[in-house]
């Protein structure tokens, strides 16, 4: 039954859970409407050159349309109500794939296939168009999203927050018996299932130093001046309960530099200033990978800097991709520099 929530002078009406009823001819209908006018409005694309990705992007933003209806209007119930909220913090989101999930939360496992089968769309093939979402390493960044929709399902109003990693949980190949480790691209081609916030944006520092200084009155006080600044830009993904019993947020932060076009005085800082400066915010949010493996993998773009910048956490590395020029080898656990190409030492059993 709807529940009517009071609450600043009118009542909030909360849809009920779904529930399994038969397929109509009218929603498959319905449903390919809509997915080829996100094919055309939003990719611009017409269904004779789609590509799968093209076709899941459409899909993807069909569902998403379906899920904040439900979204804002629980969110509305549950500000009028008064009800308290988790904040759920981690630096890990294991969310993998969230197609399948998406589609079994709604109950609509059988409009989709039916209605994509009718377009000319292989289902399965279109699903492996999507990335998985490299936001951590697994265990504890599983558990994480395996709360957040727990929290959905149930009803209970939360939010979860974490770093929005642009390239995430390294890419692995093995390759003569050695792991390598690669660049993840998984926003290469954007998220249909997030929203970016730009007016949600906050200035992080770092490093610096302290300067104490004594006001008019005698009382002192101390200033810290950032040597570093980054600005973290919010980005929203829903996470869907089962049956759309509720929906809440799981907001990352992605990092921004505050300027990047500083102009400074020098031939060689106009080069290369602005790229360092623009670099450096993304330090700290564009890799998630482990660094405590003993042997460490061949041409990795990554692993000269696991220990040069400071991470958020151990399993957090801030680094940016650049040409192998300096390499680390690794002997009994230890790092050494090299001024060869990245390799890998096996250490003695």
């Amino acid at each position: 039954m709807p529940t009517n929530i009071s609450g600043g002078g009118s009542a909030v009406r909360v849809p009920p859970a779904l529930s399994d009823t038969p397929l109509h001819d009218q929603d498959i209908e319905e449903f390919k409407a809509t997915v080829l006018a996100k094919l055309t409005l939003a990719v611009g694309k017409d269904a004779a050159s789609a590509t799968d990705r093209d076709w899941f992007v459409s899909t993807a933003l069909a569902l998403r349309d379906r899920i904040i209806h439900r979204w804002l209007t629980v969110d509305r119930a549950s500000d009028a109500k008064g009800r308290k909220r988790v904040y759920y913090m981690s630096l890990e989101f294991l969310i993998g794939r969230l197609f399948n999930d998406v589609v079994g939360n709604l109950r609509c496992n059988e409009l989709v296939k039916v209605a994509l089968g009718d377009l000319g769309v292989d289902p399965g093939r279109m699903r492996g168009a999507e990335p998985d979402a490299a936001l951590g390493n697994g265990g504890l960044g599983r558990l994480a999203a395996c709360f957040m929709e727990s929290m959905a399902s149930l009803g209970i109003p939360g939010c979860g927050y974490g770093i929005r990693y642009d390239h995430g949980l390294f890419r692995q190949v093995i390759k003569d018996g050695w792991q390598q480790e690669h660049t993840e691209h998984w926003l290469s081609f954007g998220n249909p299932w997030e929203f970016e916030r730009p007016e949600v944006a906050y200035d992080i520092h770092f490093g610096g130093w302290v300067e104490n200084k004594v006001l008019p009155k005698g009382r002192p006080q101390s200033v810290w001046h950032a040597e570093e600044t980054i600005k973290a830009v919010a980005y929203d993904t829903p996470v869907l309960g089962w049956r759309e019993r509720h929906v809440n947020p799981l907001r990352l932060w992605s990092a921004r530099a505050v300027d990047p076009c500083t102009s400074p005085c020098s031939t060689r800082a106009i080069t290369w200033a602005p790229f360092r400066r623009k670099r450096a915010p993304k330090r700290s949010p564009r890799f998630s990978i482990r660094a405590t493996t003993r042997r460490r993998a061949a041409n990795c773009d990554c692993a000269r800097n696991i220990s040069s910048y400071p991470p958020l956490s151990r399993t957090s590395c801030g680094a940016t991709p650049e040409p192998s020029a300096a390499s680390i080898r690794f002997r009994n656990g230890q790092r050494s520099n090299s001024t060869t190409r990245i390799r890998a030492s096996r250490s003695p059993s």
